[in-house]
């Protein structure tokens, strides 16, 4: 599954990015889930509707949507901030004297940074 969101899994080979990458494919995961949790929250709350449950039942079902509602904005930000660390390190300059800008893995965090 990360395989398919995250083709740049090889940068994380080095021990310069190990750290960050850690970081990005956790909450990246993590976005993902919670993009997933919602659809199916607002499926069930729908059906719920539909099927004319109690007020009770409902109304703790869009406390449920609420709440993932108000992970999301939080863990794109923590996916955002972790795009910025990334960028700040590779436009470092003992980072590019280290790594050298015609390293594979280097330009694979370029591209990263770029796609994301």
């Amino acid at each position: 599954f990360l395989t398919q969101l995250f083709p740049f899994q090889k940068i994380f080979s080095n021990p310069f990015l190990v750290e960050w990458g850690v970081v990005f494919c956790g909450v990246s995961s993590d976005l993902a889930y919670y993009q997933v949790e919602l659809t199916e929250h607002e499926a069930s709350l729908q059906e719920m509707i539909e099927q004319g449950k109690s007020r009770g039942e409902i109304k703790q079902q869009e406390n449920v949507l609420s709440e993932t509602l108000n992970i999301i904005p939080g863990t794109t930000a923590r996916l955002n901030n972790a795009k910025i660390d990334l960028q700040t390190y590779i436009q470092d300059e003992e980072v590019i004297a280290i790594l050298g800008v015609d390293l594979p893995e280097y330009q694979e965090a370029v591209a990263l940074v770029q796609d994301v």
